[in-house]
């Protein structure tokens, strides 16, 4: 298990890190939720589409995506707290390339 990171300093590596267009913008959501969810979940799951509100991530295997459905409430509060400029209402997950 990782040790814990201060959501300010995540918060500050992703504003730097994040542009102004969308690819740049779903890497820093994949790059959030692998500091929320480990390593080793990270390697599993790729930010497919993020429009109106909606963000949808591909899930590598239904083991994953049983995981994460299981903690959606949870991300989607994170990913607020993390990303709030994004104002994302719905995140969905599903299986894909990742």
């Amino acid at each position: 298990m990782s040790r814990p990171i201060a959501l300010r300093d995540i918060v500050t590596e992703v504003m730097q890190g994040l542009g102004v267009d969308k690819k740049s913008k779903k890497e820093g959501v994949v790059e959030v939720l692998g500091r929320f969810l480990g390593r080793k979940a990270s390697g599993h799951i790729k930010a497919q589409h993020y429009q109106n509100q909606k963000l949808v991530i591909n899930v590598d295997s239904s083991v994953w995506l049983y995981k994460l459905k299981l903690e959606e409430k949870i991300i989607l509060d994170k990913l607020n707290n993390a990303l709030p400029e994004l104002g994302i209402k719905e995140v969905v997950f599903r299986l894909g390339r990742v």
